[in-house]
């Protein structure tokens, strides 16, 4: 049977609905395809056509027509007052009122801070404001009778003063009174230390006040009870004046025998101009241009049973905080219950950067100043010191060592031996051991232990930790110290210092990470088991948080740290009030004002940076699990609003604020985490020499035959003890 031959089918290719759109498409034309995109167009114009007539009758009846004001806040003015500011008249259409406009508007009044506007249907306008608060008077001269200006915080003048509500608010002496509406820097730095006075002791004292010729740093006070004038300045005015009332409290030399106190600039400490031909011995002064009339003696006056005492000069402790934003010194006296801070001196640091010496001169002219200070306040002679060291140079690193126990009891000369035996690790020869610290001794196995001595076994082991420092960073710190008439005693690790000072025993059992945030480094050093286990140093701190603001605000350094401290908040989140702040200007032009929302989105980046940087060191160590305590922040730029709840998002751990703790004396003037440092230093130095204080005065020797003869020395005595 013969097969039937087939023929495949053709078909003709597949066409999808793309396909087919493109076949229309192009059955359609040129002329086609643009009638399809014009559609569009010609449909909105039809639609607008359409609409426009009932939109204009709606316009031209006032469907929309303004009929009320709302007004929310009206204290200083009344609400038909700030009705009329506006300029908004009634039966306006909502549709063309602008609610930046109004704001605008109302801002320029003298008592309108801030100003809100909110248009609200049907036909109602919403007015939130807010006033500013005076805080002070200004007048020509303190005379009864002459007319008098409220001023406020910023130093704007806000209304003619008519007694009344305000008479009680303090005066202030100026010159040239400004006009209603007037903003003056001077009458500003004025407002800020009559609050600084109203938390001081001196609130409730009536003082007087007196400001130059527009110069912030010439505001001056009078006290009723203190016949000299009080030169004040600017900056940190409530340290200024809790150092003065402690030293009018303690002081043995009239008051009245000064003419000024002078405290307007940091390298000038808290000095005395004398009056002429007035009575109280003298220190001349020539390279600050001022004389002191409290003399030195050999140490603070002591209230013991009712008599007066001096302090022996071996009974204090002094701490040199050497940083890159300031110098401090803290002056603390050895008491049967501990230490007691008893002076202090603080002084812009001129000649550090990133916590190393680069420039000695300048260096030791700020030690001499903070030192001179601190003196003055403490009525003594300061002969040595117990330094700081810290900077990118600093490192550190566990060791472990074994010896055999004689007699199977473990003594002092074992101990020593072991830690010996622990710190012959190769070290190179540009770089300098600061500190040997035992974490924990082991006998025969037997881990944990604090204190060996006297406990039986055969082997002895020891775990510690060796910090080493650059030999030049470390001997140029010696040689600013010798310079300025000081001899160091030892150089302690800064986040060791700020340990003793605001950590708490039981948070160095759990587990704890210290953070010290200074002015140009931030200080880690982390704590588990009673003992140090990680210490280290950042190139990062509040220097460069400050000089982010002054390149972003176009404004001097020196004025970047001041809205630091005043405005500055870690995170824009965090920010309660979106104020409007006045940023001066370089090169001589006129203020700006910015909000303060762009100031912190500066800050906040860098602090970010900071802390995720210590967070990263932290893991880098192997210690992010053993923290149970969380993180302690201390040191100046800790101080900043907003840092410890960014640092818990940071470290997702919980967060605090570290101040000095442990001291007595004037605790209250130190409670600071910008003095975290200097009291520790003081703390550390206690510690180092309980039990025997005259080798608080024992002067390390840095040559290599000194160290070898010491060296020998005590090889010998062990030996044959």
């Amino acid at each position: 049977m013969k097969a039937r031959e087939t023929k495949p089918i053709r078909r003709g290719p597949a066409r999808g609905k793309s396909g087919a759109r493109e076949s229309r498409a192009a059955r359609l034309g040129w002329r086609g395809r643009l009638a399809l995109a014009l559609l569009p167009a010609l449909a909105v114009i039809a639609g607008a056509a359409y609409f426009r007539a009932p939109l204009q009758k709606a316009l031209d009846q006032q469907v929309l027509a303004l009929h009320s004001i709302c007004v929310i806040g009206a204290d200083r003015l009344s609400a038909e007052n700030v009705a009329a500011l506006t300029g908004v008249a009634e039966g306006t259409s909502l549709l063309k009122i602008s609610p930046h406009e109004i704001e605008g508007r109302l801002r320029t009044h003298p008592w309108i801070r801030e100003a809100h506007v909110m248009r609200l249907l049907p036909g109602r306008l919403l007015v939130a404001v807010s006033f500013r608060e005076p805080v002070a008077r200004v007048a020509a001269s303190a005379e009864a009778g002459t007319p008098l200006v409220l001023v406020d915080d910023d130093g704007r003048a806000v209304a003619q003063s008519s007694g009344g509500a305000f008479a009680p608010l303090p005066i202030i002496v100026s010159p040239h009174p400004p006009t209603v509406g007037e903003v003056v820097p001077a009458l500003g730095a004025a407002a800020a230390a009559v609050r600084a006075v109203a938390r001081s002791a001196f609130a409730g004292t009536q003082p007087t006040f007196f400001v130059g010729d527009n110069d912030p740093n010439s505001v001056s006070l009078a006290l009723p009870q203190l016949s000299a004038r009080v030169l004040l300045g600017t900056g940190e005015l409530d340290q200024k004046l809790a150092r003065l009332a402690l030293v009018l409290a303690g002081d043995r030399t009239p008051a009245r025998t000064a003419a000024e106190i002078d405290l307007r600039f940091a390298d000038r400490g808290l000095a005395r101009i004398a009056a002429p031909g007035r009575g109280g011995p003298q220190r001349a002064c020539a390279r600050r241009g001022v004389c002191a009339t409290r003399p030195r003696g050999l140490g603070p006056a002591v209230l013991k049973g009712g008599e007066k005492t001096v302090a022996r000069k071996e009974d204090l402790i002094v701490g040199l905080d050497i940083g890159t934003t300031k110098i401090g010194v803290i002056v603390a006296e050895r008491t049967e219950s501990g230490l007691d801070v008893v002076g202090m001196g603080t002084h812009p640091s001129r000649g550090l950067r990133k916590g190393v010496v680069v420039d000695i001169d300048a260096t030791v002219a700020s030690i001499k100043s903070a030192v001179e200070e601190a003196e003055l306040m403490a009525d003594c002679e300061i002969t040595s010191v117990y330094a700081g060291i810290a900077g990118g140079h600093i490192r550190s690193f566990n060791s472990h060592g074994i010896v055999a126990v004689k007699d199977r009891e473990v003594r002092e000369s074992d101990v020593k031996r072991v830690i010996d035996a622990a710190k012959a690790v190769a070290i190179p020869m540009d770089r300098e051991v600061i500190h040997v610290i035992p974490q924990e001794f082991i006998i025969d196995d037997q881990e944990g232990i604090r204190e060996p001595l006297g406990m039986s076994g055969v082997r002895l082991e020891a775990k510690i930790h060796i910090v080493t420092a650059a030999v030049t960073s470390a001997q140029n710190i010696v040689k600013c110290a010798n310079k300025a008439g000081l001899n160091v005693v030892d150089i302690i690790l800064e986040p060791l210092a700020s340990a003793e000072a605001v950590l708490a025993e039981d948070e160095r059992d759990l587990g704890v990470c210290l953070i010290d945030i200074g002015g140009g480094t931030t200080d880690i050093a982390v704590f588990a088991d009673g003992s140090i286990k990680h210490t280290s140093v950042l190139g990062l701190g509040g220097y460069h948080i400050s000089n982010d603001i002054a390149v972003g605000l176009r404004t001097p350094f020196e004025e970047a740290e001041r809205i630091k401290k005043k405005f500055g908040v870690a995170a824009a989140r965090f920010l309660r009030t979106d104020d409007v702040i006045t940023v001066p200007s370089v090169g001589g032009r006129r203020p700006r004002e910015v909000s303060r929302k762009i100031l912190c989105e500066i800050i906040e980046p860098r602090v970010d940076e900071i802390l995720s940087l210590a967070r990263q060191e932290l893991n880098k160590s192997g210690l992010a699990e053993r923290i149970p305590s969380g993180v302690v922040l201390t040191g100046g730029c800790s101080a900043l609003e907003g840092i410890t709840e960014l640092a818990e998002e940071v470290f997702e751990s919980p967060v605090r604020r570290g101040s000095p703790i442990h001291v007595g004396g004037l605790q209250d003037v130190v409670r600071s985490p910008m003095y975290a440092t200097g009291v520790g230093l003081v703390l550390f130095g206690f510690s180092q020499t309980r039990g025997n204080p005259q080798s608080r005065f024992r002067i390390r020797d840095e040559s290599i035959f000194g160290r070898v003869k010491q060296r020998m020395r005590e090889w010998f005595f062990g030996e044959f003890e």
